[in-house]
């Protein structure tokens, strides 16, 4: 299945790597096709069969993305930021549609809303970040990694 979809859109291959300040290399696996449309897919390994795939997309979002490996869900890594908005109430006459009042009630909800990263080196360096301070080696958990310097 993967070979095809390899072959389908076409495979740039591992030419582009990322090293980041903990010493772990991330691996350009993005495809022709979302190369094209900006997207970049950066892929982490183990050394051991295990891998975790990371996607910055054109629209200003980064996501941990699910692969063969490991089954975690994809989930998305911006930061939330919660947003105060007023709800806009308008009452309206029944028999004939007319508006009567508009106004904005004095209750608000609190919606949270992702933060877009725009810059596209931003978001690679925003990934690097997160794989330093979710797979360093004094952190215990299923993602400890050795960095390929001390390999």
């Amino acid at each position: 299945m993967k070979t095809k979809i390899m072959r389908k859109y076409g495979w740039n291959g591992p030419n582009v790597m990322y090293r980041t300040t903990e010493g772990y290399y991330l691996v350009d696996v993005s495809t022709k096709r979302q190369t094209k449309k900006g997207t970049v897919i950066l892929q982490l390994s183990n050394g051991a069969g295990g891998q975790w795939l990371f996607g910055s997309y054109e629209s200003g979002y980064v996501r941990k993305l699910p692969s063969r490996s490991n089954s975690s869900p994809m989930y998305q890594l911006n930061q939330v930021r919660m947003r105060e908005v007023g709800i806009l109430r308008i009452v309206v006459d029944m028999e004939s549609g007319e508006e009567l009042s508009r106004f904005i009630s004095s209750k608000y909800r609190r919606i949270p809303r992702r933060m877009l990263i725009e810059d596209r080196q931003e978001r690679l360096k925003y990934i690097g970040d997160f794989v330093d301070r979710n797979f360093g080696r004094e952190k215990t958990s299923p993602y400890s990694l050795v960095p390929k310097s001390e390999i």
